[in-house]
Protein backbone atom coordinates (compact mmCIF):
# COMPACT_ATOMS: atom_id res chain seq x y z
CA UNK A 1 0.00 0.00 0.00
CA UNK A 2 1.30 3.67 -0.55
CA UNK A 3 1.49 6.14 2.03
CA UNK A 4 1.98 9.46 1.09
CA UNK A 5 2.35 11.73 3.50
CA UNK A 6 1.37 15.38 2.82
CA UNK A 7 3.06 16.90 5.46
CA UNK A 8 5.36 19.87 4.91
CA UNK A 9 6.85 22.45 6.27
CA UNK A 10 8.75 25.29 5.00
CA UNK A 11 10.40 28.73 6.86
CA UNK A 12 12.14 31.44 4.83
CA UNK A 13 14.81 33.64 6.05
CA UNK A 14 13.12 35.97 5.21
CA UNK A 15 10.32 35.48 7.70
CA UNK A 16 12.36 34.82 10.91
CA UNK A 17 14.71 38.27 9.89
CA UNK A 18 10.90 40.51 10.09
CA UNK A 19 10.26 38.75 12.77
CA UNK A 20 13.29 40.12 14.62
CA UNK A 21 12.94 42.86 13.52
CA UNK A 22 9.67 43.64 15.05
CA UNK A 23 10.69 42.11 18.52
CA UNK A 24 13.33 44.59 18.67
CA UNK A 25 10.99 47.78 18.00
CA UNK A 26 12.16 50.37 20.46
CA UNK A 27 9.85 51.52 23.14
CA UNK A 28 9.57 53.65 26.44
CA UNK A 29 7.36 54.69 28.64
CA UNK A 30 5.31 58.07 28.87
CA UNK A 31 6.76 59.46 32.02
CA UNK A 32 3.88 62.20 32.90
CA UNK A 33 1.30 58.75 32.12
CA UNK A 34 3.21 55.36 32.94
CA UNK A 35 -0.03 53.27 32.26
CA UNK A 36 0.80 54.16 28.84
CA UNK A 37 3.65 52.85 26.36
CA UNK A 38 5.46 55.00 23.68
CA UNK A 39 6.68 53.57 20.54
CA UNK A 40 8.93 55.83 17.95
CA UNK A 41 7.12 53.54 15.62
CA UNK A 42 3.32 52.76 15.70
CA UNK A 43 3.23 49.14 15.99
CA UNK A 44 1.77 47.69 13.01
CA UNK A 45 -2.36 46.89 13.54
CA UNK A 46 -4.07 44.20 12.45
CA UNK A 47 -6.12 44.05 10.14
CA UNK A 48 -9.68 42.04 11.34
CA UNK A 49 -10.12 38.92 8.94
CA UNK A 50 -13.35 38.73 7.20
CA UNK A 51 -15.86 36.09 8.38
CA UNK A 52 -15.31 33.02 6.71
CA UNK A 53 -18.23 32.01 4.57
CA UNK A 54 -19.25 28.33 3.16
CA UNK A 55 -17.28 27.48 -0.04
CA UNK A 56 -19.02 26.96 -3.12
CA UNK A 57 -18.26 23.57 -4.63
CA UNK A 58 -18.29 22.98 -7.95
CA UNK A 59 -21.88 21.14 -9.11
CA UNK A 60 -21.24 17.49 -10.26
CA UNK A 61 -23.58 16.08 -12.82
CA UNK A 62 -24.90 12.40 -14.06
CA UNK A 63 -24.63 12.20 -17.77
CA UNK A 64 -27.44 10.23 -20.25
CA UNK A 65 -24.80 7.25 -19.73
CA UNK A 66 -26.34 6.99 -15.86
CA UNK A 67 -22.48 8.01 -14.63
CA UNK A 68 -22.14 11.06 -12.45
CA UNK A 69 -18.89 12.72 -13.79
CA UNK A 70 -16.53 13.61 -11.42
CA UNK A 71 -13.60 15.64 -11.27
CA UNK A 72 -10.50 16.59 -8.94
CA UNK A 73 -12.09 19.74 -9.13
CA UNK A 74 -14.78 18.33 -7.07
CA UNK A 75 -12.90 15.79 -4.99
CA UNK A 76 -9.77 18.03 -3.92
CA UNK A 77 -12.23 21.06 -3.46
CA UNK A 78 -11.71 20.84 -0.02
CA UNK A 79 -9.14 21.08 2.86
CA UNK A 80 -8.86 17.64 4.73
CA UNK A 81 -7.23 18.37 8.60
CA UNK A 82 -4.90 16.00 8.60
CA UNK A 83 -5.81 13.44 12.19
CA UNK A 84 -3.20 13.80 15.03
CA UNK A 85 -0.80 10.71 15.19
CA UNK A 86 -2.51 9.55 18.20
CA UNK A 87 -6.40 10.30 17.02
CA UNK A 88 -8.65 7.29 17.01
CA UNK A 89 -8.78 6.06 13.93
CA UNK A 90 -12.35 6.37 11.84
CA UNK A 91 -12.70 4.14 8.87
CA UNK A 92 -15.41 4.93 6.45
CA UNK A 93 -16.15 8.63 8.20
CA UNK A 94 -17.49 11.51 6.16
CA UNK A 95 -17.86 13.96 8.84
CA UNK A 96 -14.96 16.19 7.51
CA UNK A 97 -15.55 15.74 3.54
CA UNK A 98 -18.56 18.55 2.06
CA UNK A 99 -22.01 16.80 1.78
CA UNK A 100 -21.56 17.23 -2.72
CA UNK A 101 -18.85 15.11 -1.96
CA UNK A 102 -19.69 12.47 0.25
CA UNK A 103 -23.18 11.87 -1.67
CA UNK A 104 -21.01 10.27 -4.05
CA UNK A 105 -20.49 7.31 -2.13
CA UNK A 106 -21.42 3.74 -3.70
CA UNK A 107 -22.63 5.75 -6.93
CA UNK A 108 -21.55 5.00 -10.06
CA UNK A 109 -19.02 7.57 -11.08
CA UNK A 110 -16.67 9.06 -14.44
CA UNK A 111 -13.26 10.17 -12.64
CA UNK A 112 -11.22 12.28 -14.89
CA UNK A 113 -7.03 11.78 -14.12
CA UNK A 114 -4.15 10.37 -14.71
CA UNK A 115 -3.22 6.68 -13.99
CA UNK A 116 -0.23 5.73 -11.35
CA UNK A 117 -0.15 1.86 -11.97
CA UNK A 118 0.90 -0.06 -8.36
CA UNK A 119 0.43 -3.78 -9.47
CA UNK A 120 1.46 -4.33 -13.34
CA UNK A 121 1.93 -8.01 -14.72
CA UNK A 122 2.53 -7.80 -18.66
CA UNK A 123 1.41 -4.68 -19.33
CA UNK A 124 -1.77 -4.79 -17.32
CA UNK A 125 -2.59 -3.01 -14.07
CA UNK A 126 -5.44 -4.45 -11.47
CA UNK A 127 -4.28 -1.75 -8.75
CA UNK A 128 -3.48 2.05 -9.42
CA UNK A 129 -4.00 5.32 -8.38
CA UNK A 130 -5.87 8.42 -10.04
CA UNK A 131 -4.00 11.41 -9.62
CA UNK A 132 -4.82 14.80 -10.16
CA UNK A 133 -1.36 15.72 -12.15
CA UNK A 134 1.48 13.28 -13.73
CA UNK A 135 3.72 15.35 -11.69
CA UNK A 136 3.25 13.26 -8.93
CA UNK A 137 5.40 10.90 -10.36
CA UNK A 138 7.61 12.56 -12.99
CA UNK A 139 8.93 15.18 -10.04
CA UNK A 140 7.80 13.99 -6.84
CA UNK A 141 5.64 16.66 -5.97
CA UNK A 142 3.41 15.48 -3.06
CA UNK A 143 -0.44 15.42 -3.42
CA UNK A 144 -2.77 16.03 -1.04
CA UNK A 145 -4.72 13.51 1.01
CA UNK A 146 -7.24 14.00 -1.44
CA UNK A 147 -5.84 14.30 -4.53
CA UNK A 148 -5.72 10.88 -5.23
CA UNK A 149 -7.87 7.55 -5.80
CA UNK A 150 -7.26 4.01 -5.47
CA UNK A 151 -8.19 1.83 -7.83
CA UNK A 152 -9.16 -2.18 -7.89
CA UNK A 153 -10.30 -3.70 -10.94
CA UNK A 154 -13.22 -5.94 -10.82
CA UNK A 155 -12.25 -7.07 -14.07
CA UNK A 156 -9.18 -8.32 -15.68
CA UNK A 157 -7.39 -4.93 -15.49
CA UNK A 158 -6.64 -2.24 -17.90
CA UNK A 159 -3.15 -1.16 -19.70
CA UNK A 160 -0.87 0.48 -17.95
CA UNK A 161 -0.64 4.22 -19.35
CA UNK A 162 0.89 7.13 -17.56
CA UNK A 163 1.01 10.70 -18.58
CA UNK A 164 -2.12 10.32 -20.65
CA UNK A 165 -5.23 11.94 -19.26
CA UNK A 166 -7.84 9.55 -18.84
CA UNK A 167 -11.45 8.32 -17.98
CA UNK A 168 -12.16 5.78 -15.06
CA UNK A 169 -15.63 4.16 -14.62
CA UNK A 170 -16.96 2.03 -11.58
CA UNK A 171 -18.39 2.27 -8.03
CA UNK A 172 -16.59 4.96 -6.03
CA UNK A 173 -16.48 4.58 -2.09
CA UNK A 174 -15.99 7.75 -0.24
CA UNK A 175 -14.67 7.76 3.66
CA UNK A 176 -11.92 7.67 5.51
CA UNK A 177 -9.23 4.51 4.81
CA UNK A 178 -6.37 3.45 7.16
CA UNK A 179 -3.49 1.09 6.90
CA UNK A 180 -1.51 -0.32 9.67
CA UNK A 181 -3.05 2.41 11.52
CA UNK A 182 -2.40 5.54 9.36
CA UNK A 183 -4.74 7.54 6.96
CA UNK A 184 -3.97 6.41 2.96
CA UNK A 185 -6.51 7.54 1.27
CA UNK A 186 -10.71 9.09 1.05
CA UNK A 187 -11.68 7.59 -2.14
CA UNK A 188 -11.47 3.91 -3.51
CA UNK A 189 -12.98 3.26 -6.47
CA UNK A 190 -14.04 -0.42 -7.98
CA UNK A 191 -12.76 -0.13 -11.62
CA UNK A 192 -14.93 -1.39 -14.50
CA UNK A 193 -13.21 -0.21 -17.73
CA UNK A 194 -10.82 3.09 -18.14
CA UNK A 195 -10.91 4.87 -21.81
CA UNK A 196 -9.30 7.62 -23.00
CA UNK A 197 -10.82 11.63 -21.80
CA UNK A 198 -13.44 12.57 -23.80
Amino acid sequence: MIRIDPRTCIMSAATILSLAAALSLPAFIDLKNPAVTLYERPPATTKPSPKNEPERLPEIRQSTDGYWHVGFEHLASFSFPEPEADAPQTPGSVEKIPANVSVLNGKQVCVSGFMLPIKVEHGVTTEFLIIRSPMVCCYGVVPKINEWVLVTMKTQGAPAVMDVPLDFFGTLHVGERYDHKMLVGLYQLEGEKVTPRR
